[in-house]
């Protein structure tokens, strides 16, 4: 027995309306956990300004973990909020937990925007001063070598 065109249509229109739909639902959701990491890095450098470390700590975690979750370890915003804890680590003399985060962000913007993009001498420029303060003059100069080899191109 042969379908009618007609219910075939219908049936095609209701599966693209709803894929569309599920669509829409899916980036909705994502858009807004994404804004949710953002609004709790904002959140963080607020508090930072305030000198309230452990809660601005809390929140640029809570940041990280949102975005691994939603976007994936090795997406951009990920690599944004490990800078940002890097640097919160590293303001508040915690180069322990600071160091694998400077290095984790950097091979994940690299990967991104490739070894000469703006992003990744920023990071350098970062890790830099940090190897410069924990008194590591060697990978001072191996950062400070890279960073002049991107800003000279």
């Amino acid at each position: 027995m042969k379908v009618k065109r007609p219910f075939r249509v219908a049936m095609f229109s209701i599966k693209f309306l709803l894929s569309i739909t599920i669509c829409l639902l899916f980036t909705t959701t994502v858009f807004a956990q994404e804004e949710s990491a953002s609004e709790l890095t904002d959140k963080a450098m607020e508090l930072y300004q305030q000198e309230k470390y452990s809660e601005a700590f809390k929140m640029l975690k809570k940041a990280l973990e949102v975005n691994k979750k939603n976007l994936g370890p090795d997406h951009p915003d990920v690599s944004d909020s490990m800078f940002y804890l890097a640097q919160l680590y590293s303001s508040q003399g915690k180069y322990t937990e600071a160091e694998p985060l400077y290095k984790q962000a950097l091979v994940i913007r690299v990967k991104h925007s490739g070894p000469d993009d703006s992003s990744v001498a920023n990071i350098l420029e970062s890790m830099a001063y940090f190897y410069k303060v924990t008194g590591n003059s060697d990978e001072e100069i191996k950062v400070r070598e890279r960073l002049e080899k991107i800003r000279s191109n």
